[in-house]
């Protein structure tokens, strides 16, 4: 039986936005989003979105890849590895089939930072509450916190005045500024409310996958930038924060469109 050739570029295109997966050197791997700038065949470019990337990435020729993206409301992804890297740029030759994959976990927003709490939690734990049940535990670090189930207002856990915020948000993961480095690897229970005009309570569990100083610049005292996927979370709270998601965005493109055509009209 001969294999049938895939053609990448029906899939992966100039300009389309993307989210490589990318190796760290404890077998895990980093999230990133990204533009594709070529596409030659089994050969594409791709410009990172950030500026500051994990210190244990393992950007080397021959390191394997995973690239996720959509159209037309389809998710997919391919496997690869990388091919060559200069500054922001990531050259990947793409391998294998094309998967089918759900796309909706992988839109992430850029946010005003919203208060969350967290506390250090075990994989098995039960992360949902019933009633006003709080978890009760401590910080990474040994400071104590605490989170009141539904309704409540969340309390606002502070290190030396520095309150940990979430910055990036998607259906299968966050990034937050927290006042402790959080090893990679660590389990912890989050609570926050998604700021709608009812504020929405959401608890889930979730695992670390980096913790790094942010640059001195961003920064007025001590904060590390730190990225979590979600281990356990009730549907309901992702598709809230997916609706949440799409919502901003969609307000977004409208004030860009606005902006626009006051712009074209003067």
């Amino acid at each position: 039986m001969i294999e049938q050739k895939v053609s990448y570029r029906d899939y992966f295109y100039v300009n389309q936005r993307a989210r490589v997966d990318l190796p760290l050197s404890n077998s895990r791997f980093f999230h990133e989003w990204a533009v594709i700038d070529t596409a030659l065949e089994n050969l594409i470019t791709l410009r990172l979105s950030r500026d500051v990337l994990p210190h244990n990435l393992l950007l080397e020729k021959g390191e394997p890849v995973s690239i996720r993206a959509g159209s037309g409301g389809q998710g997919y992804r391919c496997h690869g590895i990388i091919e060559a890297i200069e500054r922001e740029d990531l050259a990947l030759r793409l391998s294998g089939a094309i998967i089918p994959d759900e796309l909706r976990s992988y839109f992430r927003l850029d946010m005003s930072p919203l208060a969350f709490d967290y506390a250090a939690a075990g994989r098995e734990e039960t992360w949902e509450f019933t009633g006003n049940r709080g978890i009760v535990g401590t910080g990474i670090g040994g400071n104590s916190s605490s989170v009141q189930g539904a309704p409540q207002e969340l309390p606002k856990m502070e290190f030396n005045g520095v309150q940990p915020v979430i910055v990036n948000i998607s259906g299968g993961g966050l990034r937050a500024q927290t006042p402790e480095e959080i090893p990679a690897g660590s389990i912890l229970s989050l609570a926050f409310n998604l700021p709608h005009p009812l504020p929405q309570p959401v608890q889930l569990l979730a695992e670390v996958v980096y913790s790094q100083p942010l640059p001195s610049i961003w920064r007025t005292g001590t904060c590390f930038t730190t990225g979590m996927k979600y281990l356990k979370i009730n549907e309901r709270s992702r598709d809230s924060i997916i609706q949440f998601v799409c919502s901003e965005e969609i307000k977004k493109i409208r004030s860009c469109n606005k902006r626009f055509h006051s712009l074209t009209s003067g």
